[in-house]
């Protein structure tokens, strides 16, 4: 009988439960850090009475300094190798996050420049050397833990499920805790280090589960070729540059990726103007926000569709109906029905980029090794996490200075029609105008099917 090709050996990887749980609960780790650091101006200005303009300039320029630390970072964790692989030490960097995040909510009792430094290096500890690691390392990790794009599609899909859940009850719990503790600097210590623990003892049970494959098994997947594991050179600086500049699928995602972010820049920062300015009740958003728990079990069915579909053109699917939702948004004013049923559709936008993302970005890596023989991976994290920031960033600029060139004014009771027509544009419209343009830019990235060819030119030579 003669011994199976790498392809067929992938295929015949089974789902594991095992590493499903460590990925969860290495991506609810960073979920939970992210949730417990975005209150720390509230923290700074409420419970250590500092100047809400001082903390605003301190976290402005340690976003500056979180962008050149995320290519650092990818860097970095390609020249790693191991024993236990290349992403998988640097889960362990979750740990160092969570002691930087409790250290910065027990900020001491000191003179309020010296309560700012002590922010600026706790918040920059966190968030701009350690989580960074972390995220950078995420494909890379999921990538050398499951070979098979099924298996990760359905890693990636039931840890979405259980994300939300778990995010969602802890939006729910921070607010009511912060609301019972008051200005109490006390409380914060004990919130920052409890909820810490819990952080830290999600990241050792990824750590445990998540074993990354050796080298040699990652050769007989055909992930590997056998001169790089015998080998394990480090990366070079030439070779990552390479790897982004000769793969145009790559490039063509990075387009869509930032695409994705600046609606999201501008999305999150719009949707509250929508309701107050447009519709007359803020309050509305909370129960048309309500509709996303919904949604949550389609996470369990969505593996199968891709599975038939294809990632590029699952996310397609899901762009427009997106779109159509957004703009049926328009004519539904605030009737809480409608407005719940488009919400739900025109959150599809972001669903499906959102879930099939980083199976992807494995996908680019894997067409660079195949196709250039560069074995380079975080790298690809590093540029699309800068994506991210500068997209975000500038969407919610370009919304406040259209808001501005239209007239709003939030002094007056009744916004002029100009500005509330520029409300109802960035809400209702732009969502489709940008999924038009992620749409066009996965018609190109047709990343898994030279893959598959490459892989099928591969098996021949052999």
């Amino acid at each position: 009988m003669s011994e199976l090709t790498g392809v067929q050996l992938v295929e015949r990887e089974k789902f594991s439960g095992k590493k499903m749980l460590g990925y969860a609960c290495y991506k609810g780790s960073a979920t939970l850090n992210g949730l417990l650091v975005s209150y720390v101006t509230y923290y700074a200005t409420d419970s250590l009475f500092l100047s809400a303009a001082a903390i605003g300039m301190v976290l402005a320029f340690s976003r500056v300094f979180d962008g050149f630390t995320d290519i650092m970072a990818g860097i970095m964790i390609d020249r790693t190798n191991t024993k236990i692989g290349r992403g998988r030490p640097y889960i362990l960097c979750g740990i160092l996050a969570y002691i930087a995040m409790a250290a910065m909510f027990c900020t001491p009792n000191l003179p309020d420049v010296g309560k700012l430094i002590w922010i600026f290096i706790t918040y920059n500890l966190n968030s701009s050397i350690f989580q960074t690691l972390c995220a950078i390392a995420d494909a890379t990790i999921l990538k050398r833990i499951i070979v098979k794009s099924d298996n990760r599609v359905r890693t990636l899909s039931y840890t979405g499920f259980f994300v939300n859940i778990a995010s969602t009850a802890v939006n729910v719990l921070l607010p009511l805790i912060v609301a019972k503790t008051a200005g109490d600097a006390r409380y914060w210590s004990y919130l920052g280090i409890g909820l810490g623990a819990v952080g830290i003892a999600m990241l050792v049970i990824a750590f445990v589960c998540c074993k990354e494959y050796t080298p040699e098994e990652l050769v007989r997947f055909g992930v590997l070729k056998e001169a790089d594991a015998e080998n394990q050179k480090k990366t070079t600086l030439k070779e990552m540059a390479l790897g982004i500049i000769k793969n145009k699928y790559f490039l063509i995602y990075l387009f869509v990726f930032f695409v994705n972010a600046f609606y999201l820049g501008i999305s999150y920062s719009v949707q509250v103007y929508y309701y107050s300015a447009n519709l007359g009740d803020v309050a509305l958003m909370s129960t048309v926000s309500l509709i996303t728990i919904v949604t949550w079990p389609l996470n369990l069915v969505y593996p199968k569709i891709i599975r038939r579909t294809g990632s590029a053109a699952f996310a397609k699917y899901m762009l427009v109906v997106g779109a159509v939702g957004s703009i049926l948004r328009m004519f539904v004013g605030a009737n809480v029905i409608g407005l719940v049923v488009t919400g739900f559709l025109s959150g599809w936008v972001i669903a499906g980029i959102n879930l099939i993302g980083s199976e992807i970005t494995i996908q680019c890596m894997d067409y660079s090794y195949l196709k250039n023989g560069l074995r380079v991976e975080s790298i690809y994290n590093s540029f699309l996490n800068f994506a991210m920031k500068v997209g975000m960033g500038v969407g919610s600029a370009v919304l406040g200075i259209m808001l501005g060139w239209f007239g709003y004014d939030g002094s007056l009771a009744v916004q002029p029609d100009s500005a509330l027509s520029a409300i109802n544009f960035f809400f209702n419209i732009f969502p489709a105008i940008c999924a038009a343009l992620m749409f066009v830019g996965l018609q190109f990235c047709k990343v898994e099917e030279a893959n598959k060819k490459l892989r099928g030119e591969i098996s021949e030579a052999d």
